[in-house]
């Protein structure tokens, strides 16, 4: 009986170990569980496209912009499919301009009606790749991930959708948390838009924009009233007729759009909408936001655009006035277009798109041209981070053989040289530039060169005495060297 009950006290005791350690396990895994469920990010980023809606018409272009809203969390990575009807759109291109994303691929299937897209906010450098995130900190201001361009293909009137695929194999927003990858996507937002393919009755007139007036964060726009129409839509973006956003303003024919960067230039336009269509954009206005009480920089003048070959200089003038807002010195935007004919509407230029920013100096080389091309060129100046009107606009069609000639400086006016081109070269170019040479730099100044035309030309050392056509801020022997040279070919070729 006494070894009886030693054994079912030693069967009591296991029993109450077993149970312990059994309890013990269950409350590590369960601590366990639960540590890796507070280290998972919340699901809450948002993809979104913008605009969310709008009206086209057959044969009309427009852009969508792809914008994710990351919740204040952090992302390395993005994978998008997005989804268009390939019988009523046409995606013609993907830009990543602006973009949040450094390394970006992207691909348009035009049979399957898809965009593809996978990129990383990492930045490659020569020393490897470096790491870096984005996060939304403001809600009102979602990060660019990329944009489409599309066209309307159809003679249908109907509304079509522009969305994501579902699921991980379609969006996929990713942060990383101690070596582990998770995604945060928790919406996807598509748009829909309206398409007029053309129903025979009289279209809408565009209405006529006719203000934009920058103020701090904000442009106020006024336009006229369409007659028939029942509302208005105003289009805004940082590049000329691509727009990325738009405001249903209602039946108005003024509105404030706010929320805006100071010193960046957008541009806006305006369509009329009735409940059967949507009338084509109006005119296009830009406008610069910025702070203070209505002060202007002054603008950028005397542009001038030098073609040569698979380049066009440019050269222009700046001079501050008494009401210029901060003192100091101003740098440049640089703008550009491509200037198109047309057998209906002749020669115009469609749109600009700034190629240069925060330059120093008051010239540019663009080497981003091809060869009979015309391109049209304005500049503006920005100070406090506040940006000019445009200057004068000038164009210039680069060519093997060189647009203006270099040494064309000065024309004649009643029996004297004085600066300016006429498109020859020829013994008033020569009585110019030795005026100039000979005069003193103060004397250069006070005639108001302070960076004249003539200083074109440089010795290059080691070069056997050679003249290299290039500005070093004097005016020296070297101009008289290629000037002759210049002249000759001039000369030669006016026989």
């Amino acid at each position: 009986m006494k070894t009886n009950v030693n054994f079912k006290k030693i069967l009591a005791t296991s029993l109450i170990v077993v149970i312990g350690l059994g309890a013990a396990v269950g409350a590590w895994f369960a601590l366990r569980y639960f540590i890796s469920r507070a280290a998972e990010p919340e699901k809450n980023a948002i993809l979104m496209v913008k605009p969310e809606s709008g009206s086209y018409k057959n044969g009309e272009d427009f852009s969508l912009s792809i914008k994710v809203d990351t919740k204040n969390q952090e992302i390395g990575s993005i994978r998008a499919l997005i989804n268009y009807d390939p019988k009523v759109l046409i995606a013609e291109e993907v830009s990543k301009k602006d973009s949040i994303l450094n390394t970006f691929m992207a691909d348009i299937d035009q049979e399957k009606g898809q965009v593809s897209l996978l990129g990383s906010t990492n930045k490659t450098t020569p020393g490897g790749e470096k790491k870096i995130t984005y996060k939304t900190t403001d809600p009102g201001n979602p990060g660019q991930v990329m944009r489409i361009d599309f066209k309307v293909s159809t003679e249908k009137s109907l509304d079509t959708k522009v969305g994501f695929v579902a699921g991980e194999n379609g969006v996929y927003l990713a942060k990383e948390i101690n070596g582990k990858i998770f995604n945060i996507l928790g919406e996807t937002r598509g748009g829909t838009y309206k398409i007029n393919g053309g129903s025979g009755e009289e279209p809408l007139d565009p209405p006529v924009l006719e203000k934009a007036e920058a103020g701090d964060q904000k442009v106020d726009l006024t336009w006229t009233k369409v007659e028939e129409a029942t509302n208005y839509i105003a289009f805004y973006g940082e590049t000329s007729r691509k727009y990325s956003d738009s405001k249903e303003v209602g039946n108005v024919t003024t509105s404030t759009i706010s929320g805006l960067t100071n010193g960046t230039t957008y541009y806006f336009a305006v369509k009329a909408r009735n409940e059967k269509e949507e009338s084509e954009y109006s005119n296009e206005l830009s406008a610069t936001p910025q702070k203070g009480g209505g002060e202007e920089i002054p603008a950028p003048y005397e542009l001038e655009a030098t073609a040569g070959n698979s380049k066009v200089d440019l050269d222009w003038k700046w001079k501050a006035s008494a009401q210029t807002p901060g003192g100091g010195s101003p740098t440049y935007n640089v703008y550009r277009g491509e200037v198109r004919t047309t057998e209906t509407v002749g020669s115009e230029t469609p749109g600009f798109t700034r190629i240069k920013r925060s330059l120093s100096e008051k010239r540019y080389t663009d080497q981003e041209v091809v060869n009979g091309t015309t391109y049209e060129y304005y500049v503006k100046a920005v100070l406090n981070n506040q940006e000019s009107k445009e200057s004068n606009h000038d164009t210039a069609t680069p060519s093997e053989e060189g647009g203006k000639l270099a040494a064309d400086i000065a024309h004649n006016e009643d029996g004297n040289a004085v600066y300016g081109r006429d498109g020859k070269v020829d013994a008033y170019d020569f009585i110019f530039l030795m005026s100039v040479w000979m005069w003193e730099t103060a004397q250069i100044e006070e005639a108001g060169f302070t960076d004249p035309n003539v200083d074109y030309a440089q010795y290059q050392s080691g070069s056997g005495g050679n003249v290299v056509l290039d500005s070093d801020g004097i005016v020296s022997a070297p101009e008289f060297i290629w000037m002759m040279t210049e002249w000759g070919k001039q000369v030669t070729s006016n026989k």
